[in-house]
């Protein structure tokens, strides 16, 4: 079933000392087949840790052999664990009113709390999130990318149980208290997904942001392994409600010929890494290819937010220099210039609704290109 999941708490970016922290490992990725294996929290009061919460959680099905190679647990280990109806209020109650903190916790961790709390006809899990994982990129750091552990060495914290609850909670945490001396809200590193207005969108719109964020964790170390793969097919195979929709329909396909014959060869690795490097940051992806930029006679498009002024600033400058700018994108623009501020209310995290079109008409032959506000006017 997939919820509206409506009564969400918003996601914050802000400088907090009193929180939860929490962590689930599960049985896969997709969030609406996965079961929780083990659940991991702890309680922070003026910055130090208070209280502890770990336990182990029955599945209804078999860990996966590649759940157990990641996190260590097996079958064995949860045959007298208790069944995730069985501790969800214990550890509800453990939260209470707190701000959750975690590690991708706003696409992840809080929306399967908060489907298991449909589910049992619970009251709605409705309490705000400040996901690091946003919080990261509007610090400057210099990290090949934003894991938890690639985190946890460029502070020199240690992180000896990696992928256990309750050992992820308590990283996270002495994480974000690394983080929050360089945190700067006006920066905003490329790529970053930070929907800090709570912005509601349509259902279908929703899923594909949830595509986002697993394509997102999934490339956040520019790895792409078999299981990876299957994972993220699989969750193409229960959403195939989306199909219709760009870029569903490009990645549903891509993982579809790779996966046919049953063997994933590393000529088709790199295929698959080319379609999800794409999707993950289009317009960081296409932007590099300024070459031959011709602005007179040009239809030009405008979206996010402009360094060099507002949108309709930005339009006369170039209206001057003999451009058409359009509201909307055709099959007949010529360019898509994304501001440098970008915006919160994108419907894509990374870019909007106009990308999202560019990206369909590329997709289907038409020649528009992509290109950031700096690449653009450089």
């Amino acid at each position: 079933m997939c919820y509206t999941r409506s009564f969400k708490g918003k996601s914050i970016l802000e400088d907090i000392n009193d929180y939860t922290v929490f962590d689930l490992e599960t049985t896969g990725l997709n969030v609406n087949t996965c079961e929780i294996i083990e659940i991991g929290a702890i309680k922070v009061r003026n910055g130090n840790i208070v209280d502890k919460f770990s336990s182990f959680v029955k599945p209804t099905l078999s860990v996966p052999s590649e759940v157990t190679v990641l996190t260590g647990i097996c079958d064995e280990m949860l045959v007298d664990a208790p069944k995730i109806e069985e501790i969800i209020n214990d550890f509800i109650d453990f939260i209470g009113d707190d701000i959750i903190l975690g590690h991708n916790i706003a696409a992840y961790d809080s929306t399967i709390i908060y489907d298991i709390c449909e589910n049992l006809n619970m009251n709605h899990f409705t309490n705000n999130m400040l996901d690091t994982l946003q919080y990261v990129r509007h610090c400057k750091i210099n990290v090949p990318n934003y894991n938890l552990t690639t985190l946890t060495k460029y502070f020199g914290i240690e992180h000896n149980n990696a992928h256990r609850a309750l050992a992820d909670c308590i990283a996270n945490h002495e994480c974000y208290q690394k983080l929050k001396p360089l945190f700067d809200r006006s920066y905003s590193k490329a790529g970053s997904s930070d929907h800090v207005h709570n912005t509601r969108f349509a259902d279908e719109t929703k899923q594909l942001h949830e595509l986002t964020a697993i394509v997102k964790n999934i490339m956040s170390d520019n790895v792409l392994t078999d299981t990876e793969i299957r994972l993220l097919s699989d969750w193409t195979k229960y959403n195939e409600h989306l199909k219709g929709n760009y870029p569903f329909d490009v990645i549903s396909k891509a993982l579809n010929d790779v996966l046919e014959d049953g063997v994933i060869t590393e000529d088709e690795r790199v295929y698959l890494i080319d379609i999800l490097s794409n999707y993950d940051n289009p317009v960081e992806q296409q932007s590099s290819d300024k070459s031959n930029i011709v602005i007179a006679g040009s239809k030009i498009v405008l979206t996010g937010e402009f360094t060099l002024g507002s949108r309709e600033e930005v339009s006369a400058k170039l209206e001057n220099l003999g451009a058409e700018v359009q509201k909307n994108v055709t099959k007949k623009t010529n360019y898509v210039i994304v501001g440098g501020y970008g915006s919160s209310d994108w419907a894509h995290g990374n870019y909007g609704t106009k990308v999202k079109k560019a990206l369909e008409f590329q997709s289907k032959g038409a020649d528009i290109k992509i290109v950031k506000e700096g690449d653009f006017f450089k």
